[in-house]
């Protein structure tokens, strides 16, 4: 491992930063009881009342619902209108992502944030498609979407440490998951654990989306005990979602969207193809397609 990439190496220090005091220390809590109202099958009016109490929140569900991404053939104006017409589902995933979407710094002058941002979005719309081709699993493109959030926040606050990672990884060939933890005590997945612990993200969305790095060490050992955060396994009700999770992940850094070349966080050539990996590898048309909606979903978020 090279020493260069021994910047920080204190995971308590590197997470209690991200979660106190940084543009990260708070979840959106109208995305949060709004996964918890979705769980309970709240009525459409009262999922839309809760909406409305934020603005910017209700602005981008009803811009990225009469966008291109899903080519609805009427105007859609109110919040309850996109309820009825896009599903609950399609709602929190709309939620979700402009409520990540502003955790990127303004202007997006940062290639690696950018980078980071494109994988979790691809990840999240790859694993769309593989739902469509089988049973319903509750919250997969929302553990998606966030599985990349422990990168976005270590390029976000600590943009040379993890452009230093990335660097090493490139040019050496190591996994970058090794390289975060030799730079910041734990990788981005136990970080990302812990970011979860002090947001009360849900257990099971946080297995699911953190189940590519947290075996192993874990994040019981990071002495973050003031924020919550325990040992985390995949249960075994969580445990397919999770694999459709890593599939999404696999697939997004094959088709070009990545943070590293070798791999946004395990190299390419070591990680095992799933059943999933090779139902989205069958679906030739598929590259186009995601490439698109990460478009549509970028172009429609940058409207001001």
């Amino acid at each position: 491992m090279t020493p260069g990439t021994a910047v920080l190496r204190d995971p308590a220090h590197v997470i209690q930063h991200l979660a106190t005091r940084s543009r990260f220390a708070a979840f959106s809590p109208v995305a949060l009881r709004l996964m918890r109202l979705i769980n309970e099958d709240a009525s459409f009016s009262e999922l839309a009342r809760l909406i409305t109490t934020d603005p910017s929140i209700s602005t981008e569900v009803l811009r990225l619902s009469n966008s291109a991404l899903f080519n609805l053939r009427a105007e859609v104006r109110s919040i309850l209108h996109a309820l009825a017409i896009i599903g609950r589902d399609r709602t929190e995933m709309i939620v979700f992502t402009a409520c990540l979407w502003r955790y990127l710094p303004r202007p997006h002058g940062n290639e690696t944030v950018r980078h980071c941002w494109r994988h979790s979005l691809a990840s999240a719309l790859l694993c769309e498609h593989v739902i469509d081709c089988g049973p319903r699993m509750d919250h997969v493109y929302t553990a998606a979407l966030l599985h990349g959030i422990g990168q976005l926040a270590l390029a976000t606050e600590f943009p040379a440490q993890f452009q230093r990672v990335l660097q090493v990884a490139n040019e050496e060939g190591h996994a970058v998951q090794d390289l975060e933890e030799a730079a910041f005590g734990a990788n981005a997945f136990q970080i990302a654990a812990g970011l979860f612990a002090s947001w009360r993200l849900p257990d099971d969305l946080t297995e699911c989306a953190t189940s590519l790095g947290v075996s192993g060490l874990g994040v019981s050992g990071l002495g973050v005990t003031g924020l919550g955060v325990t040992g985390l396994g995949v249960s075994a009700k969580n445990r397919e979602t999770a694999a459709i999770v890593r599939a999404g992940c696999y697939i997004a850094d094959k088709l070009g969207f990545s943070v590293c070349t070798h791999g946004s966080h395990q190299r390419l050539d070591r990680t095992e193809e799933s059943p999933h990996v090779r139902r989205l590898l069958g679906l030739p048309w598929l590259l186009d397609v995601v490439a698109e909606q990460v478009n549509k979903v970028e172009s429609n978020l940058t409207q001001v």
